[in-house]
């Protein structure tokens, strides 16, 4: 069977479409929102795979554009959808329509009661995958500087899970300056 890629907006309107026709959802509003999540969950876990026309992405670094790389017509890595998937949905905007998906991680409100959470699931994820990549870290602002978490190291690793909240990870000695 050859491949065939259908635009997002298609494959949210399919997914949700046979949701409403269940009749197992009272609104469209909340089919499409369970589509959403399915299509999520199916596309971080690397069950389907999502191709964009035309991007770009910072290597992990928000405060460095020269870091930028653009690109066409490449399939988009299951992490990316994971990223996504795990972040707060009030905090993500995901534009089915025109295929621009982007979120705020909240590792920088840490006050937050998901900001340590976060923090730990990140940990878990480098655990797992982070020969993948060359560098990652968790990059917050704590008492007017950033700080950053080099998640690649096990003992940074080992430090998130044991403190009892993010910033308490960030003022420790393993995190260094960022900048």
């Amino acid at each position: 069977m050859a491949e065939q890629w259908i635009p997002s907006a298609d494959a949210i309107q399919l997914v949700a479409q046979r949701y409403d026709a269940s009749e197992r959802y009272d609104d469209f509003a909340i089919a499409l929102a369970v589509a959403e999540e399915a299509l999520l969950k199916r596309l971080s876990n690397g069950a389907l795979r999502a191709r964009a026309a035309k991007g770009q992405m910072n290597n992990g670094d928000p405060f460095a554009m020269e870091n930028e790389s653009h690109f066409e017509n490449e399939c988009l890595p299951a992490n990316f959808w994971w990223t996504l998937s795990v972040s707060d949905p009030k905090d993500r905007e995901l534009d089915w329509v025109l295929g621009d998906f982007s979120y705020n991680s909240g590792f920088n409100d840490l006050c937050a009661s998901g900001s340590l959470p976060k923090l730990r699931g990140l940990a878990d994820y480098v655990e797992k995958h982070g020969a993948d990549f060359g560098r990652i870290e968790a990059v917050a602002e704590v008492d007017g500087s950033y700080r950053a978490l080099d998640l690649k190291a096990a003992e940074v690793r080992e430090l998130v899970r044991r403190v009892t909240s993010a910033k308490e990870a960030y003022l420790d000695p393993l995190s260094a300056t960022y900048g």
